[in-house]
């Protein structure tokens, strides 16, 4: 301030003043370098939230920044084949799961957000086609993503999808090791797993831990869910020992689950006595 007072004192016309205010702030290193070399506006809105605007701003200025999927220019970016939602959307509806779950991954390393919605669209995709290493690829890359609420509905959808063997008992036990709560309804995915592997001792444990270790109350469903573990692998007179020792009267449909397996091995006399 008292440069320009000492410019302004020795000036004798308005012409020789702005001379002086021009010379004296092109020739101070800052200013000038500040001048030459503006900085880029940082980009708030990348172009995946807003796909009608074309010119991508990078503030970092280096395509390697973007694994080749950039053309660089001065101070803008624009977007070369991007893959979008629209083409998980395609690939997920004409069933080319392999690419769908590549590009899923591409998506989510690009920063664009997926809803979960879809990706338990894409688990159903798997599911239908027996194709579970990429439903359980789906599954890990979105659990613990989302709320507590959609962790727990992720881990429900994997354990429907995969409760065919040790896959869904695998993401059930990485669910709980994560730190997550299971819920009443995820005990019946591990229990129909459990049936399958025919590891039924693991199974009545993880009974025992619902009220145990997660204050969950069996329901008659979950009671139904046992019987049918130990009945699917011939434990007949035990499932009929874990009736008999419920807290509650057993309902209808745990006596036609413990008959049905009963016909199933040719226990007719044990049948008649439900």
């Amino acid at each position: 301030m008292k440069s320009l007072n000492l410019l302004y004192k020795n000036s004798r016309s308005l012409s020789s003043v702005i001379n002086s205010y021009h010379y004296y702030y092109t020739t101070t290193t800052a200013a000038a370098a500040a001048f030459q070399n503006p900085t880029p506006i940082p980009n708030n809105a990348p172009f995946h939230q807003n796909p009608n605007f074309r010119v991508y701003r990078n503030e970092s200025q280096d395509p390697r920044n973007y694994n080749n999927t950039y053309q660089n220019t001065l101070y803008e970016q624009q977007p070369i084949n991007v893959s979008t939602i629209e083409e998980l959307d395609a690939l997920c509806k004409e069933r080319k799961l392999n690419e769908a779950v590549e590009l899923l991954g591409l998506l989510e390393r690009n920063g664009v957000c997926v809803d979960v919605g879809r990706y338990f669209f894409l688990m159903d995709q798997c599911g239908e086609a027996h194709a579970l290493e990429q439903a359980k690829r789906v599954a890990k890359s979105v659990m613990g993503s989302y709320s507590y609420s959609s962790d727990v509905s992720v881990c429900n959808k994997v354990l429907e999808i995969n409760g065919h063997g040790e896959d869904a008992i695998d993401i059930f036990t990485e669910f709980k090791k994560i730190g997550l709560k299971p819920d009443g309804q995820m005990f019946y995915g591990v229990f129909t797993a459990c049936s399958v592997v025919g590891d039924v001792k693991e199974g009545l444990l993880h009974f025992e831990s619902m009220s145990k270790d997660y204050g969950i109350v069996p329901s008659m469903e979950h009671y139904r869910s046992v019987v049918d573990m130990l009945g699917s692998v011939g434990y007949l007179n035990e499932a009929l020992e874990f009736i008999e020792k419920m807290p509650m009267v057993p309902g209808v449909e745990v006596w036609e689950t413990l008959m049905k397996q009963c016909r199933v091995y040719g226990e007719t006399e044990l049948g008649d006595r439900c």
